[in-house]
């Protein structure tokens, strides 16, 4: 996750680092690390290499003066899985939609649309003062997505619909899947391990 923001002509952004395990002092919330005095636009691609989502969604924060999030289209019957949102108007040509609200986890038939945020960040530095007011749910967890709704509510929220590469490690099939693609893609192990998974099937 990356948070933009700037100061003066200064840029400053933030990476967010889970709290230590173990740590009790943290509360379970979000640790930042903070580099300043870097040059405008640039640190997010410093920072993370992730690409032209990456770079769009910088671009749509410091366009818009909201916070960005990358977006997927999946099947409906999956949007249950994930966080979903719920688009304020139509997709522009740029992939490109603002963002009126945000649901946890909906059921299919609660959900608002079929759009769901896949784990790309770029946020205002407000985010965290949201995460402050957040109440802490089931099983004592604090969810991000609580504090995105709440800055949708009072500034310009954005999503970026991109058609990437995915994996979903939070379930089994979805672990195995990408430790395979990641696996016949790498350069020293790639085509031996793509024999060994022939002669597997």
């Amino acid at each position: 996750m990356v948070i933009a923001g700037s100061t003066a002509s200064k840029a400053r952004a933030s990476v967010v680092l889970p709290a230590p395990e173990g740590d009790d002092s943290t509360s379970n919330r979000p640790r930042r690390c903070t580099l300043d005095d870097a040059e405008d636009g640039v640190v997010a691609m410093r920072l993370l290499d992730v690409g032209d989502l990456l770079a769009q969604l910088v671009d749509v924060c410091a366009t818009t003066g909201g916070s960005a999030v990358g977006l997927m289209q999946v099947p409906p019957a999956e949007v249950s899985a994930y966080g979903v949102v719920h688009p304020a108007g139509e997709v522009d040509a740029e992939g490109v939609v603002r963002i009126q609200t945000m649901v946890e986890k909906p059921a299919a038939a609660d959900a608002p649309s079929d759009l769901i945020i896949i784990g790309r960040y770029v946020l205002t530095p407000d985010v965290f003062d949201r995460l402050d007011q957040v109440r802490p749910g089931a099983g004592g967890e604090i969810q991000l997505t609580d504090a995105l709704r709440m800055q949708a509510a009072d500034s310009p929220f954005h999503g970026v619909l991109r058609p990437i590469q995915r994996h979903d490690t939070g379930n089994p099939l979805g672990w195995l899947t990408a430790v395979v693609d990641l696996a016949l893609d790498d350069e020293r192990f790639g085509e031996a391990f793509r024999e060994w998974l022939r002669s597997r099937i």
